[in-house]
Order: structure tokens, then sequence, then C-alpha cells
């Protein structure tokens, strides 16, 4: 098939992301690196987001009363670009760069891929890449009919579920009540 006639007309993917997921120097934080980060970023990526995180962990000895730690911080440092289409994060565990829609291919965003990345290189200084990975999110719109869906009337190989209750297939999906 050629280059022509392998473009959807509605192509599912609506985001495609490089996550690269590595080892920071010891005691690096990226509170540390937020401003060299932003400022060698800036002409690309003119927004600048943070994103926090926060986890909470239950403990309880055998007779004790359960306790809540809560620990919060910087997760993230995001830049976008001015459409907000394109973002390179440094996280605290390594570097992603996601495109959200419209997305056309993954060579068409390697050589900005490589520049961000040896961007991080030199401001983060990674010490160890644990592993890298690259998915997309992918959204099809289905449509309900008579109130309900079945995946059969869209998947040559749609889901199924084993046999419950004597019925076997895949179950119809009511419509939600209204208001919820």
């Amino acid at each position: 098939m050629d280059e022509t006639n392998s473009k959807l007309p509605n192509p599912p993917i609506i985001e495609a992301v490089l996550d690269i997921d590595c080892d920071l120097p010891p005691g690096r934080e990226l509170s540390d690196v937020q401003k060299v980060a932003a400022d060698a970023l800036r002409e690309r990526y003119p927004t600048f987001r943070p994103q926090f995180i926060q986890a909470h962990v239950v403990t309880k000895e055998a007779d004790g009363v359960p306790e809540l730690r809560v620990n919060e911080g910087l997760g993230a440092l995001q830049f976008l670009t001015a459409d907000e289409k394109q973002l390179v994060q440094f996280r605290v565990n390594g570097f992603s760069f996601n495109r959200l829609a419209p997305y056309s291919s993954l060579d068409d965003y390697l050589p900005e891929i490589e520049a961000s990345w040896q961007a991080f290189v030199a401001i983060a200084k990674p010490l160890l890449i644990r592993k890298v990975g690259i998915r997309t999110i992918n959204r099809i719109l289905l449509p309900m009919q008579d109130g309900s869906l079945d995946f059969g009337n869209f998947l040559q190989v749609p889901p199924c579920l084993p046999s419950i209750g004597g019925k076997t297939g895949f179950p119809r999906f009511p419509r939600p009540a209204s208001g919820h």
C-alpha cells in the first residue's frame, strides 16, 4: 500500500508517547533543573507547567492504630508548544515526549525527540536508562444502537467474556442513566 492510501480520514491515535525511564544522580531534584530546562526549551516549548504527585500510604502494625502518611512533591516539568499539541516532560524517573492529535508518524518527530532528549541528558545528567517505551492512546468512537453497544457489530474479533450464568459471549452495555 502506498503512502497516500495508508492514511485514515479519522485516525484513532489521540496521543503518541515515547518514555525513557532512567535514574537521575542521587540528590538530583527536578526543582534544581527547572530554570535551566525552561531556558533551554523556551524557544520550541514556551509554556511551562509543573506536575505534582501525591501518594497516600496507610500502615498498621498488628495491634496498632493505622497510620496515614502523605508524600507529595514535584513529579514532572512539562514544556508545551504554543498550540499545546506537543510536550516534553522531565520526570523524576526519566523523560517523555508526547504528541497529541493530529499525529502523523514517528519518523516526523524523531529529530525533535532527539533534540529534546539531548537537552534532558545535558541538564538532568541521567546515569542509567532502564526502559524505552513507545505507546499510543487510541479512541475509537462507536455509535450506540437501541441504547446499547455490541462490539461484534464493529470488530471482526470482539472481546468476549467466559460463560456467566449460562450465557456466553460479550454483554451488551446499556446506555448510562441521564444525569450521570
